[in-house]
């Protein structure tokens, strides 16, 4: 590799590192009370809220077995569920964005997710999944956004595979 073509990748990470300090920093995730209803784009107690696109998947299952799959998949994602009741659905509790991209560019950012399962028959249920961004800074119109809504899909694509899949062999846990 050239000398030339060495420093300038060694300068963008630099430039990267001296500009998003911050987006590095860890720091605590919004308290659990922010953010419990989806909102388009809000701000509560210092924190921008942005919530992605509902996504809805109906799946032959009853729906007690479409929300053990449900819960199954995200705690294999890592997700902590809230304790039921807090809102009617599921709720996982804020955990942090690790993206460096994405985060460089919105600061500390933080995740959540919504999922709600309804009957729609005996053996069947629609599953609708919702995520939310939590920053500290508006992030609308951040160079970022489109990527992370294209992020935000394809993994939507694949946990509602996962449900599937968790489905079809019975395994709820």
């Amino acid at each position: 590799m050239p000398v030339k073509q060495l420093l300038s990748g060694a300068g963008v990470v630099v430039a990267l590192s001296a500009l998003g300090g911050t987006a590095w920093a860890h720091s605590d995730p919004p308290p659990s009370s922010v953010g419990l209803v989806p909102c388009s784009r809000c701000q509560e107690n210092d924190w921008h809220l942005h919530f992605g696109t509902s996504y809805r998947d109906t799946v032959t299952a009853s729906p007690r077995d479409a929300r053990a799959a449900v819960v199954a998949a995200l705690e294999n994602d890592q997700w902590i569920v809230e304790p039921p009741g807090t809102v009617p659905g599921l709720l996982t509790e804020w955990k942090p964005i690790r993206n460096i991209l994405f985060r460089f560019f919105s600061g500390k950012a933080f995740a959540r997710i919504f999922v709600d399962v309804t009957p729609v028959s005996r053996n069947r249920s629609e599953i609708r999944f919702q995520g939310g961004v939590a920053t500290p800074r508006d992030i609308e119109h951040n160079p970022a956004m489109g990527f992370a809504e294209r992020h935000y899909a394809s993994a939507v694509r694949d946990w509602q595979q996962d449900v599937r899949q968790l489905i079809a062999r019975g395994t709820t846990r």
